[in-house]
């Protein structure tokens, strides 16, 4: 800007820019950034995620369970935020604890990073009974519906059995149609008029649980699983430190998976080969 004759220069600092927001809005957190957005409804438990950009809606209603329980409905719920920074970069955590009725409080975490656009999603337990409990199952998305009111055209698939294809009598391809299952991954893809929508869901990091993905009529779910579970003994918490991820905020699938695929290598120290 030219003042007086002078030359000045505006500038924020990096520790000045805010480039993931949590904010409180009744009884709903809202965390984002510039491509995506997430809604927290805290008298409901379960989240949506949508454009910041038009407030379109991406993924609706997300709940989530262990070992079958679920959580979603009206409880006493409390939460947190954390600032993160990691191999994946800067942004921030929400982590939300619901209490159950079954001798388990459920603990889940959103994390956006501020130059990413997927949401990574952790799950965990408190065991507030008497007696030790196996984690067998935590199902981290279930029951959200893909882009809903939305008529898919041309909806796709490709899995990501990477491994695992002895499960299933085809290797891993792009098939027809919104219903599909996979260990570690699935891409989703669909024409709307003009435009393509993609999704990409599946696993981050890999520790203590096999991961699943699966789409059911554009009905999403995302869980782990281990047939032994781990045992929590009374009044300790489990946070595994499996992650799951969560991207349905860009359009391009071959973009979408080339993102998750970096992202897989950065968060576990994988030297990837440029081709």
């Amino acid at each position: 800007m030219l003042i007086g004759g002078i030359m000045t220069v505006s500038c924020t600092s990096v520790s000045e820019r805010v480039e993931v927001r949590l904010s409180e809005d009744g009884q709903v957190l809202v965390l984002q950034n510039q491509s995506t957005k997430i809604e927290y409804a805290l008298d409901q438990g379960v989240f949506t995620v949508l454009d910041p950009a038009d407030g379109s809606v991406l993924v609706q209603r997300a709940a989530a369970s262990v070992n079958q329980l679920a959580f979603a409905g009206p409880a006493e719920r409390s939460w947190t935020k954390t600032s993160v920074s990691d191999a994946l970069g800067r942004g921030q955590s929400l982590t939300v604890t619901t209490p159950g009725r079954h001798g388990l409080d459920l603990i889940q975490v959103f994390t956006l990073y501020a130059d990413r656009s997927a949401v990574v999603l952790q799950c965990g337990v408190r065991n507030t009974s008497q007696a030790p409990v196996r984690i067998k199952e935590l199902v981290v998305i279930e029951d959200a519906q893909a882009w809903p009111g939305v008529t898919p055209q041309e909806p796709k698939t490709l899995d990501g059995m990477a491994g695992w294809d002895h499960f299933q009598e085809t290797k891993t391809r792009v098939e027809d149609g919104a219903t599909r299952w996979s260990y570690n991954n699935l891409l989703y893809t669909f024409k709307q008029a003009d435009a393509r929508r993609s999704l990409v869901f599946g696993g981050l990091m890999y520790r203590d649980f096999a991961t699943v993905a699966s789409i059911d009529d554009g009905s999403v779910r995302l869980r782990g699983e281990d047939p032994t579970g781990r045992r929590v003994d009374a009044g300790k918490v489990y946070m595994p430190e499996d992650q799951y991820y969560l991207d349905p905020s860009q359009a391009d699938p071959f973009v979408v998976l080339e993102s998750y695929g970096q992202a897989i290598a950065t968060a576990n120290d994988v030297q990837v080969k440029a081709y």
